[in-house]
């Protein structure tokens, strides 16, 4: 472990000797005196200009730098709180919309519902008056043949009447009451039902 030290600070001597040779000093044990005293003096001009150069950037450009990073980081901040909030309106809008399409699909299929329902009780009705109307015209047609029927039987009978009073006349050859005969044919024809 002691080799080992030994070793790490001879590889720290021969580093440090080669960074003096590329200096122009052969060696560390070779700097003089002024030559210390040159490296002191620019040793403390690096350190104070190092020194200087920190405060002005401190000073400076460190705060102009930060304002401007926080100005920015400020406006990103409240770009992004407008963002959340326009996207909390939009999911408030969407659930607004969904809601109103729901109503909206609901007041559709009641008009629709409302519709049908009507459309089937005008249907109904129209059915009802066609029935109506087509049993009323068959009551007149059956009036009417009824009618008919009645007045072709009536011409019958007459028909009958008169053919029977003609060959009764004829066949008697004498005048016979037309009022006796009539009824004595109508009893005649009730007894055969003739109507």
């Amino acid at each position: 472990m002691i080799l080992d030290i030994t070793e790490t600070l001879n590889g720290i001597g021969d580093f440090v000797n080669s960074c003096l040779a590329m200096l122009g000093v052969g060696d560390f044990a070779s700097i003089t005196g002024e030559q210390w005293a040159q490296w002191g003096i620019d040793f403390a001009i690096q350190i104070v200009a190092t020194l200087v150069l920190f405060l002005l950037v401190r000073f400076l450009l460190w705060k102009p730098l930060t304002k401007m990073i926080e100005a920015r980081k400020e406006k990103i901040d409240s770009e992004l709180n407008q963002a959340e909030e326009a996207n909390a309106k939009a999911q408030e809008l969407k659930l607004s919309l969904e809601d109103q399409l729901a109503d909206a699909q609901e007041h559709v299929k009641g008009i629709i519902a409302k519709a049908e329902k009507e459309g089937n009780e005008r249907r109904e009705k129209i059915i009802s008056e066609a029935k109506a109307e087509a049993q009323r015209r068959i009551d007149e047609s059956v009036a009417q043949v009824d009618k008919e029927i009645a007045n072709k039987q009536k011409e019958i009978k007459d028909t009958i009447v008169s053919v029977a009073f003609d060959a009764a006349s004829k066949i008697l050859e004498k005048e016979v009451d037309k009022d006796k005969y009539l009824d004595l044919v109508n009893q005649i024809i009730e007894g055969a039902n003739i109507k």
